[in-house]
């Protein structure tokens, strides 16, 4: 699963211009008075990611060592004998949260950071028919931007 994240993540990113998710407000002095994103984007990409990484764990299948006694069924043979590796494929679904963040960074000084959250569930079935479920979650993050705010050149009159 890590490494169909992985491939999606290096697909998508070469192909998304991230440029224009970030809208920024700024003075005449070009001082950033806001910051917005452009959810239209910030959708489609999540949703080309989904759709992608669906595609990369249909295609991915795991494979497992299996000791051939447990292959057999009985409860003696359970865990012996030489291990056979086997493919096993399953059922994985993704879910995606894009989520943006900001927090201080000193004085006059923020941090904004744009993070994806992705969480696939995957279902196997082994040998012996038995379902295994596995979670996996990653944080991905997409943008990050210190925002650097002007110092006021005096201080209470002075």
């Amino acid at each position: 699963m890590l490494s169909a994240i992985g491939d999606t993540v290096s697909k998508c990113a070469g192909e998304f211009d991230f440029d224009g998710i970030g809208l920024t407000d700024k003075t005449h002095c070009e001082n950033v008075t806001g910051l917005a994103l452009d959810t239209s984007a910030v959708n489609k990409f999540k949703n080309e990611f989904s759709q992608k990484l669906t595609e990369e764990l249909e295609r991915s299948a795991v494979r497992i060592p299996v000791r051939i006694g447990d292959l057999i069924g009985t409860p003696i043979a359970s865990g012996r004998g030489p291990s056979i590796t086997v493919r096993v494929t399953g059922y994985c679904a993704a879910v995606t949260d894009v989520k943006s963040d900001v927090t201080t960074a000193g004085i006059n000084q923020a941090l904004y950071r744009m993070t994806m959250t992705v969480v696939v569930t995957g279902t196997y079935i082994l040998p012996r028919r038995e379902a295994r479920e596995i979670t996996f979650e990653t944080i991905i993050p997409l943008a990050e931007t210190l925002i650097i705010g002007s110092v006021p050149g005096y201080y209470n009159g002075y």
